[in-house]
């Protein structure tokens, strides 16, 4: 079974400058995707799209082994690793992430019969480990769709809305007497590993079409970047990860 894995990485980041090449404990933040790729054997090609110079000039370096590696138990197939500049009418912040992908299973020539995982740089904290068995799930669950998830801490019942005259909507569900452990568990996609067959894909254009069924990350584990105070706490949590 051929998995090949797309991690994007657009220039433009707005919150974070250069969020992808920032260092995160010592390496650039999307350093960390490309080693638990290159870590997870199931997976027989690397593609990075990026319409950003520096993350070609770091795939060079990783696949003609010129960077500085020695902490990481890298295989040795480092060719698996393939840059695919990004066209700029997909780098955009408006840019969709299926046009993403859909261009890269285009110009790679990805075949339908292959399957696909979206990994983004953004979740420094998920590991070959993690990948290796979503793969596991995928496979167990008839190659239908898989996303990773952690749970909430409370029931989305308990949500409260503001109205529109600025006071807050109460739902019922705060006076029924029930306790957090009386709902059902609930769950958020992390951010972290999405798979899918190709063929799928290309008729949905989403990896959340039914049947899509869940890999549950731990919290300590699924935390995605998007500004600065992520930045702070997967920093802290990698380090408590250790």
């Amino acid at each position: 079974m051929s998995y090949i894995a797309i991690i994007p990485a657009r220039s433009g980041s707005k919150r974070i400058p250069n969020k992808n090449m920032r260092l995160f404990s010592g390496r650039p933040l999307i350093e960390w995707t490309i080693i638990a790729a290159l870590n997870t054997k199931a997976i027989s090609q690397i593609i990075i799209t990026s319409d950003h110079p520096d993350v070609k000039t770091l795939c060079d370096q990783l696949r003609e082994g010129e960077h500085n590696n020695s902490e990481s138990n890298l295989t040795k197939n480092l060719d698996r690793l393939l840059f695919l500049t990004r066209p700029d009418n997909l780098a955009s912040d408006t840019a969709g992430m299926a046009e993403v992908i859909s261009h890269v299973i285009d110009e790679a020539q990805l075949s339908k019969e292959q399957n696909i995982i979206l990994l983004q740089p953004t979740s420094p904290l998920r590991s070959e480990l993690h990948i290796t068995e979503a793969i596991d799930c995928f496979e167990q669950q008839q190659h239908n769709n898989l996303v990773s998830v952690t749970p909430i801490s409370f029931p989305p019942q308990w949500c409260l809305t503001v109205k529109q005259q600025g006071d807050l909507n109460i739902p019922e569900s705060l006076f029924n007497g029930k306790r957090s452990q009386d709902y059902q568990s609930s769950f958020v996609p992390n951010g972290a590993i999405y798979i899918s067959n190709i063929s799928r894909f290309r008729a949905s254009k989403s990896f959340y079409t039914a049947p899509c069924y869940p890999y549950i990350m731990a919290p300590e584990h699924s935390q995605d970047i998007d500004d600065e105070s992520d930045w702070k706490l997967a920093e802290a949590l990698f380090q408590l990860n250790q």
